[in-house]
C-alpha cells in the first residue's frame, strides 16, 4: 500500500491539524489498537468505494489495503498518521459534495449508524490526555467486537468483560491475597497470576467467590464449571482470541494464565503488550477461554 498526496502541503498542514484534535481520529485509532483486522478490512472497503466515486484527485490504488498493511498501521507511527489523514480527506470529500454517490452515503451512514456517537459524550472539563484515555475505555468493548458475524460479540461488548478488565488494570499495583487486594506495589509480575485473575473474575460476575485451584495450568476445570467453554482451535489462538479471552497456558511450575484486554493488552498480575507465547516457547497455550 503506497499513500501519497497531491494537495497543496500548507492546506493539508492547515487541515491535518484540526483533524488532529477531533474525536474521530481518537475513535479510529482506537480501532487499530483492538487488532480487529476483519472490521478493519471491511471499513477499509466502504471507505475505498466511497473515494473511487468521489471527484477526487487521490488515485484509488494509493488506499488499497491488506492485512500485511493493517501490521505497519499498528506500529508505524507515521505510515499510521498519513492513511488516517486520508481517511478525514475522503470523509470531507463526501460531505461537502454537492452530489452525493451511493457509495459516500453508505459511508456516511455507516458513521452514523455505528455505536461510536454514543462514546463522543466527554468531560470538557477533562484534559486532553483524559479525554483520549476515555475514548478507549468507552470504545474497547464496542470496537473489540468488531464484525457483526463474530459469534463471540455479545461476550466482548459484556459489562461483566469490561468490568473484569477494569479490575485487573486497577490491581496490578496492589498486593493481592485469597481474602483481598490492597495497598501497593511495584508494577511487575508476582508469580501469582491465577490469584489475580481470579479477582477479575469475581468483578465481572462471573463468579461469586474466589474460584478453587492453585497452578495456573489447571484452572480449566474450574473456569468450567462457572461456565466458560474452551474455543482453542486451529483458528483460535492467544493473538486473535476475543477479547474478555482468559487464556491458559501450561509450563513453568505453575504454568500460567491471562486476560486478553485488548490487540496489544493482555493481564494477570502483570501488563503485557503480546501474549506469553510469544515471548517464550517455555509456555504452551492450552486454552481460550469465554462465555
Amino acid at each position: 500500500m503506497k499513500i501519497s498526496f497531491k494537495w497543496n502541503p500548507l492546506f493539508i498542514g492547515l487541515v491535518v491539524a484540526a483533524f488532529l484534535s477531533t474525536p474521530l481520529m481518537a475513535i479510529e485509532k482506537e480501532i487499530v489498537k483492538t487488532g480487529n483486522i476483519k472490521g478493519w478490512l471491511d471499513l477499509n472497503q466502504i471507505y475505498l468505494q466511497a473515494l473511487q466515486s468521489s471527484e477526487s484527485d487521490i488515485e484509488p490504488e494509493s488506499f488499497e489495503f491488506s492485512e500485511k498493511d493493517f501490521e505497519k498501521l499498528q506500529f508505524d507511527e507515521e505510515f499510521r498518521t498519513e492513511y488516517l489523514e486520508l481517511m478525514f480527506f475522503i470523509e470531507e470529500t463526501c460531505v461537502t459534495s454537492t452530489t452525493r454517490t451511493p457509495a459516500c452515503q453508505r459511508l456516511i451512514s455507516s458513521i452514523e449508524k455505528t455505536s461510536l456517537e454514543e462514546c463522543l459524550g466527554l468531560n470538557e472539563d477533562a484534559s486532553p490526555s483524559q479525554q483520549v484515555e476515555q475514548l478507549g475505555s468507552d470504545l474497547m468493548p464496542i470496537l473489540a467486537a468488531g464484525n457483526k458475524n463474530n459469534p463471540h460479540s455479545a461476550y466482548s461488548t459484556s459489562n461483566g468483560v469490561k468490568n473484569m478488565i477494569a479490575r485487573l488494570r486497577q490491581n496490578l499495583r496492589k498486593n493481592c491475597t485469597a481474602s483481598r487486594c490492597s495497598g501497593s506495589r511495584r508494577p511487575g509480575t508476582t508469580g501469582k497470576c491465577y490469584r489475580y485473575v481470579k479477582w477479575g473474575l469475581m468483578a465481572g460476575g462471573y463468579s461469586k467467590n474466589y474460584i478453587g485451584g492453585v497452578h495456573a495450568r489447571d484452572a480449566g476445570p474450574h473456569l468450567r464449571g462457572i461456565g466458560f467453554k474452551n474455543i482453542m482451535g486451529p483458528n483460535v489462538n492467544s493473538r486473535n482470541a476475543p477479547v474478555g479471552a482468559i487464556l491458559v497456558y501450561t509450563g513453568g511450575k505453575s504454568g500460567h494464565i491471562e486476560v486478553k484486554a485488548g490487540a496489544n493488552e493482555y493481564l494477570s498480575d502483570f501488563s503485557s503488550s503480546g501474549p506469553i507465547d510469544s515471548r517464550t516457547s517455555a509456555r504452551r497455550l492450552i486454552g481460550v477461554y469465554v462465555k
